[in-house]
């Protein structure tokens, strides 16, 4: 019982002291050097410095010429109709079947343009940092149905070999490679490791028979635009807004 008496004593006394509050501040700058931590290793960078120039060199090699500036816009835009284009492009070169068309998603185009005139391969790789791999998707005409719906969700994504109409919030007038879109039907979807795991809600695509590729979709972008020069931009709406 004392010793109860004893610690509400102590609070009762820490509850009457004077209060104390900050009435003035002093702020002094100090010089750092950047290196004082002697953190750089002069060896070392001349080890580095020979690579370094190499991968500078790689990056700034131009590999064509833009005619005029390829933007990013909803609900198509020429900037991701290239994107598409060359990975439907690369995609027929090996699957061993007909590739119907190709979907990517917004997300993964990185910059908002590329500009009129010359494209580097530093530029390529801002606009596609990731590593991701082409890959082929056979699904069925329903699951298509599903993917032309998540299309309208996004109110549009990079395509090539699909045309539709978003009417309302729904895909209509659909037509594959000019043919109507049957939904009886297989097709094969050219598309990246990324989505057909069912990244970005693409979940219509992680049960398909997936053909994978090993080869970057950032490649398959150079050696596109390297040989379609001058690079033309082609917004000849794969995708309409009613």
């Amino acid at each position: 019982m004392k010793k109860q008496w004893w610690i509400l004593g102590l609070i009762a006394i820490a509850s009457c002291s004077t209060p104390y509050y900050v009435n003035k501040t002093q702020v002094t700058n100090i010089r750092v050097q950047a290196d004082s931590l002697r953190l750089y290793d002069t060896a070392l960078a001349n080890i580095i410095a020979p690579y370094k120039q190499q991968l500078d060199a790689q990056m700034k090699e131009v590999i064509g010429v833009a005619d005029q500036t390829l933007t990013k816009e909803l609900p198509d835009g020429c900037l991701g109709n290239m994107v598409a284009d060359a990975c439907l492009s690369y995609a027929v070169k090996v699957y061993p079947q007909q590739v119907d068309f190709c979907i990517l998603n917004n997300g993964g185009i990185r910059i908002p343009s590329i500009q009129q005139g010359s494209i580097t391969v530093e530029k390529i790789y801002e606009l596609m940092p990731f590593d991701n791999m082409i890959e082929v998707v056979e699904i069925s005409g329903e699951k298509c149905q599903e993917l032309f719906a998540w299309i309208a969700k996004n109110k549009g994504v990079p395509v090539s070999g699909v045309q539709l109409t978003l009417n309302q919030g729904n895909p209509t007038e659909i037509t594959i490679q000019g043919v109507p879109f049957n939904n009886k039907k297989t097709y094969h979807v050219a598309t990246t490791d990324f989505l057909s795991n069912g990244g970005d809600g693409l979940t219509m695509l992680a049960d398909g028979k997936r053909f994978t590729t090993n080869y970057k979709l950032r490649d398959a972008i150079i050696a596109y635009i390297k040989s379609n020069q001058p690079l033309k931009a082609n917004n000849n709406g794969r995708i309409k807004q009613n």
